[in-house]
């Protein structure tokens, strides 16, 4: 089976040691593929080394490196994948990993594990993007085959709008801690 998994950030960020894990894991029985958007620091552990992973340009200003960065990840979607695992229902990873699943009919899943719209992390976006954003969390989870979480909370607000809702819960890599 091939998977993509679409980050919404670099490999730096808090959120790379879930989805390093996740591909970690699968490659052993799969064909896996990263995506990550550019950072300053774009080096990863040697134990993920091996991993196919990607990174868009870091344009030094993130919101015009995530925005390009939605480009440079569609281009890997001329590559056909039975899964497309994207990371937070955001822009910048839920646009490109939506447009290559539909492409090849493949299933899309999202991974839910922070409050994005008002109310969570859209309130630290700058005021003008916060209506978009929590729009864009509904529409991203609408629009997937199935949402995993990592909360009973965000577990009970996604059974609201879709029926295939997965709870797999944070846990640490205690080889990296």
């Amino acid at each position: 089976m091939k998977i993509l998994l679409v980050s919404y950030s670099d490999c730096a960020s808090g959120n790379a040691s879930r989805i390093l894990n996740l591909a970690f894991n699968l490659s052993h029985r799969h064909e896996v593929t990263l995506l990550f958007d550019g950072g300053r620091d774009q080096s990863l552990p040697e134990k993920y080394s091996k991993l196919d992973t990607h990174f868009t340009p870091w344009l030094g200003n993130l919101y015009l490196t995530l925005v390009v960065g939605i480009l440079f990840k569609l281009l890997h979607g001329f590559r056909r994948y039975d899964v497309v695992h994207c990371f937070k229902p955001l822009p910048s990873s839920f646009i490109p990993a939506w447009l290559i699943a539909r492409l090849h009919s493949a299933k899309l899943l999202v991974d839910w594990d922070d409050w994005e719209g008002k109310g969570g992390f859209a309130d630290q976006d700058p005021a003008f993007l916060r209506d978009f954003i929590d729009w864009f969390q509904g529409f991203a989870l609408r629009h997937c085959d199935g949402i995993i979480v990592v909360t009973p909370f965000l577990e009970k607000e996604a059974k609201k709008v879709l029926e295939h809702v997965f709870l797999v819960q944070n846990g640490a890599d205690l080889e990296f801690f």
